[in-house]
């Protein structure tokens, strides 16, 4: 059995909108303004960076493995691993769940863009479909279909842009650090 040449396509077309998903959350927060002039306005900043870090944090966590996924994903399906099948699925499932963490997180972030918000909350909603559905593989498919590698490097560049949003996060903040009134 296979997967879903649809679902595949799905974790693709997710994995590329959250690769544009810093930018957007770090300018609909800090705006286009490079100086905040007063304190009150550089404390809100800090807060509104503070959710955001949140954001990257549980970005940065989609699934948490120990060593190489890719390698242990080869072995799995090399060995016929049916005990490692609830591993991947438990994968996919916490993986939904941490999407569903970063939706509620992002609704509590004032944004300057209230479209902004709403295609968060949509496009999170179907990578969080699209996570459960994974999660709901058949045996087979998780044993046999090599295009699952495909589907965790999906995720795995979802959860590097973790890290990219903390490095954006870190140079903001430094900024307001430095700003004086």
């Amino acid at each position: 059995m296979q997967i879903d040449i649809d679902l595949l396509k799905q974790c693709r077309e997710t994995a590329d909108w959250f690769l544009k998903l810093p930018e957007k959350l770090v300018t609909a927060v800090m705006g286009p303004r490079e100086i905040y002039l007063d304190r009150r306005e550089r404390i809100q900043k800090a807060k509104e960076l503070a959710a955001l870090r949140e954001v990257g944090k549980i970005i940065q966590n989609l699934y948490l493995v120990k060593g190489n996924i890719f390698v242990a994903l080869n072995e799995m399906q090399y060995q016929k691993d049916a005990g490692a099948v609830e591993y991947v699925r438990d994968l996919f499932m916490g993986a939904a769940e941490a999407l569903g963490d970063i939706c509620s997180v992002v609704s509590e972030i004032p944004l300057s863009s209230a479209q902004l918000g709403a295609e968060v909350s949509l496009e999170i909603a179907k990578a969080k479909k699209t996570y459960e559905a994974l999660g709901d593989l058949p045996e087979e498919a998780i044993l046999d279909d090599r295009r699952l590698l495909d589907i965790l490097a999906c995720l795995d560049e979802m959860r590097q842009t973790g890290d990219f949003l903390l490095r954006m996060l870190d140079g903001h903040r430094q900024h307001l650090d430095n700003t004086r009134d």
